[in-house]
């Protein structure tokens, strides 16, 4: 994580480093999940989770890959280290036949 740290100041440019989640809190937006040591829960400036919101972790993580194209899903964006501001939560779509994600909108009834 140094090197990466001295990286990004040097090219005065982020870094994007991607971590896989340890088993007992896979699918939870939390720092502890972050597999491996702590170096990158304390070296990062922020930690942002993608959580799919549609089906829990203890259903499994298989789907059929035509599933995967042909619909959009929920995803929670949560951001929970932010060494320059607020943290917070999101909920978007996510499109994976495009890679693109919108902002979902919340249905009211009618008149109100």
């Amino acid at each position: 994580m140094t090197t990466m740290r001295r990286l990004a100041l040097d090219l005065d440019s982020p870094v994007l480093a991607i971590s896989s989640q340890n088993r007992q809190h896979q699918g939870e937006a939390l720092l502890q999940s972050l597999e491996g040591t702590s170096d990158l829960e304390y070296s990062a400036d922020s930690i942002t989770f993608l959580v799919n919101v549609e089906r829990p972790a203890s259903q499994g993580s298989y789907t059929h890959p035509d599933d995967l194209i042909s619909k959009s899903r929920s995803v929670s964006i949560n951001l929970r280290k932010n060494r320059f501001g607020e943290i917070g939560s999101r909920m978007v779509k996510f499109f994976p036949a495009t890679g693109a994600f919108d902002e979902e909108t919340v249905r009211r009834p009618y008149g109100r």
